[in-house]
């Protein structure tokens, strides 16, 4: 498989694109200790979607969710710009490579790409890679230009079930709100994989279940094609500190599980595939058939774009 490289003299600059709940923080922790990175944790997404300019308020949503969002989120809001954002990303990558490190990015994909994309393919227009222009996202182009590119996926099975178990403990979300359709959604990952795909530039891809189910070999993949040393990879580590934690409420309530554990727990089972069956009846006994049924319809849209993007995964 041909995956990118650093362009010219450009030192290796790793920017992970991912979803909502696909494994992608347990991923980033197995290389969290590597000497060669210093990892930059969502950059945009303050920015994307609690700032002044977020995409919340522009979206469709229920009854319920308009009236959470308007007086229940109030205190939630930030003052974090895409510009702001920026600034601080191109400061931190300077930063990390003054000190002779490489940056390990990451953010949600439906937050790198920029609004008016992300509106428009909710709304149902098709995207091409020549529609999408040299850089259609919130990264700096010098930096979209000279990064190597790796998405992070997961059935849509589990993703979507995880997501929507997650919300509702916080939320008021249900799945006919677009902001749940917009974070359920795999496209914005694919839009970015044909576009650096068109450019000679194939995206490294993992999926999240083998951080699980085949850690090794999957680790190994990702790093022989960052041309970078497997023994960095760890595989237990100590929970994150109390005061280096996200003290945003929200950010909290979702990153709690990865900042609390230990490591990677492993299966006693053999790795095995994705059983949607069993996954949609857990759906209709937690939630109801009409609930389910929703739930089902976004695993639907989202499954051609992973079982696609699955066939270039280490």
């Amino acid at each position: 498989m041909a995956v990118s490289t650093p362009t010219g003299n450009s030192p290796l600059r790793v920017v992970v694109f991912d979803n909502l709940r696909v494994r992608s923080h347990l991923f980033a922790r197995l290389f969290s200790e590597h000497p060669r990175f210093s990892q930059i944790y969502h950059p945009f997404m303050m920015a994307g979607f609690l700032g002044p300019e977020g995409v919340l308020p522009k979206l469709r949503h229920s009854e319920t969710r308009s009236k959470e969002l308007a007086e229940d989120w109030q205190p939630l809001w930030v003052t974090d710009t895409h510009g702001s954002c920026r600034r601080q990303l191109e400061d931190d990558v300077a930063r990390v490579e003054a000190a002779g490190k490489n940056i390990w990015v990451n953010e949600h994909s439906c937050l790198a790409i920029r609004q008016e994309v992300a509106l428009a393919h909710l709304r149902g227009h098709q995207y091409t890679p020549q529609d999408l222009g040299p850089n259609p996202t919130y990264c700096p182009d010098w930096l979209f230009d000279t990064c190597t590119p790796m998405m992070v996926i997961r059935h849509p099975a589990l993703s979507v079930r995880s997501l929507y178990d997650m919300a509702i403990q916080v939320q008021k979300v249900r799945p006919t709100d677009e902001d749940f359709v917009m974070c359920t959604s795999l496209h914005f990952c694919r839009l970015l994989f044909d576009l650096f795909k068109s450019q000679g530039r194939t995206p490294i891809v993992a999926d999240g279940e083998d951080v699980v189910l085949r850690r090794k070999g999957m680790t190994d993949g990702v790093c022989e094609a960052l041309g970078i040393d497997p023994d960095g990879v760890v595989e237990q580590w100590d929970p994150t500190p109390l005061d280096q934690r996200p003290q945003h409420p929200m950010i909290a309530a979702f990153t709690k599980t990865i900042h609390e554990s230990h490591g990677i727990e492993f299966p006693n089972e053999n790795n095995k595939p994705v059983d949607v069956e069993t996954v949609l009846d857990t759906l209709v006994e937690r939630y109801g058939e009409d609930l389910a049924a929703e739930l089902k319809r976004h695993i639907d849209l989202s499954t051609p774009d992973y079982q696609y993007m699955k066939q270039f995964a280490v």
